[in-house]
């Protein structure tokens, strides 16, 4: 190879290094801003949803698996009311060394819900509406 392609194929690594070390340092800041307009309260659960849980559920109502993540979090969890019946749902897995958001998005995930940050607490609640809302919105 000569040396011209040397140089060439050179400066064309220098910058695709140059354009990958930018491209991290404009996430950063964006991260780093969303994180500052976040309220400091969800900022706080958040933090604390990433400690490391090892969980086994054989069998246990969802509320309950709730509430076993929720010790280790130690953060302010909201159920639903509609989901009065849905809490009687069973699970069985088993998760080590994860951390409790991880855990706590698998059992959302088998029971078909979703977690909101909402007024100082995590708010458990369906997916998607009941049928029966569905089809009164179509009336």
């Amino acid at each position: 190879m000569a040396p011209s392609r040397w140089i060439v194929a050179g400066a064309c690594a220098f910058l695709s290094l140059l354009a990958v070390e930018l491209s991290a340092a404009e996430k950063s800041p964006a991260k780093a801003a969303n994180a500052e307009k976040m309220p400091e309260w969800e900022q706080e659960m958040r933090k604390r949803l990433k400690e490391k849980v090892t969980v086994n559920f054989k069998d246990t109502a969802l509320e309950e698996a709730i509430a076993k993540i929720n010790e280790t979090a130690k953060i302010n969890i909201v159920l639903d009311p509609a989901l009065a019946e849905d809490m009687q749902m069973s699970l069985s897995f088993s998760m080590k060394d994860v951390t409790a958001e991880e855990a706590l998005n698998r059992v959302l995930t088998f029971s078909g819900l979703k977690a909101v940050y909402r007024e100082k607490s995590l708010f458990i609640t369906a997916k998607e509406p009941p049928a029966e809302a569905k089809d009164e919105k179509k009336r």
